[in-house]
Order: structure tokens, then sequence, then C-alpha cells
């Protein structure tokens, strides 16, 4: 709130903490995101916010999205920013915390999987290539 008090700032995200300690190549993934989010000032998806004026301007979340439409959104909003001579902020020294739980539920080498697969271009917009978000098959149970 303090950000978009500010009047600089149009919105923006956080760096993320998980509810609890990952290890290996989970605690790597998840820190190169924090590094990648506020190097290039792109917001995750667990915490986003903006202006409304500024979240209407570029025509609020892409709906033919299946994931990463936080990182589409976080795209136009820095760009309406820019227009606007404001900035897209992540903020950093209060990271939000998420559950750790869908983290659980893949191994590793499934969640590399899925990263790779979303170097294909279009990916994101294929439900078939999103399974990490959208398969649950193979939890049934470990879960309530």
């Amino acid at each position: 709130l303090s950000a978009l008090e500010s009047k600089n700032v149009i919105g923006g995200g956080s760096t993320i903490a998980m509810d609890r300690e990952l290890t290996g190549f989970k605690k790597l993934l998840l820190n190169s995101w924090n590094w990648y989010s506020v190097r290039s000032q792109t917001a995750a998806g667990c915490f986003i916010y903006s202006t409304k004026a500024a979240f209407d301007a570029v025509g609020g979340f892409d709906t033919k999205q299946y994931v990463a439409e936080e990182l589409v959104l976080s795209k136009a909003l820095k760009k309406q920013a820019r227009k606007q001579n404001k900035i897209f902020w992540i903020i950093e020294d209060s990271p939000v915390v998420s559950s750790a739980r869908k983290i659980d539920w893949f191994s590793s080498a499934a969640m590399l999987r899925q990263v790779l697969l979303l170097l294909i271009p279009g990916a994101s917009r294929s439900k078939r290539l999103c399974g990490v978000w959208y398969d649950r098959s193979h939890q049934q149970g470990k879960d309530n």
C-alpha cells in the first residue's frame, strides 16, 4: 500500500519464501526465481499488486494463458509504467510466504521438465503442456 500511495509505483510483486525450508534443486529453483524476479522486475503469481487504473489500462490478466499469466501481466504493467514515468516494483524486504504443498507433489526432475517445457513458444497457452499446474492424478489421497 505504501508503494502505491507513493504515486511512483503502478504495481509490482514480492520475492517468495516457502512455509518450510526447501532443499536441493527445489531450493535452487526458488532462489533463482527470486533473483530473476528482482532483476527483471517480474511478479510471481502468488502475489501481484497494481492500481486499478493500470490493471484496466493493460486489459487485466490474459485469459488465454494456462500458466504464466502473471509474467504476461508484469510485462504489460512495466510497459504501462514506463509510459507514465513510473515503476513496477518487486518488494524484497518482506517476502510473501507461500505453501510448499504443490512443490511436494512433484519430483525435482518433473519440475525441471515443466520449466523446460515452458521454454517452448506457446506452451503456456496449452493446458496439456502445463501438467504441474493441472494434473492431480498422481497425488490422490495425499492432500485432502
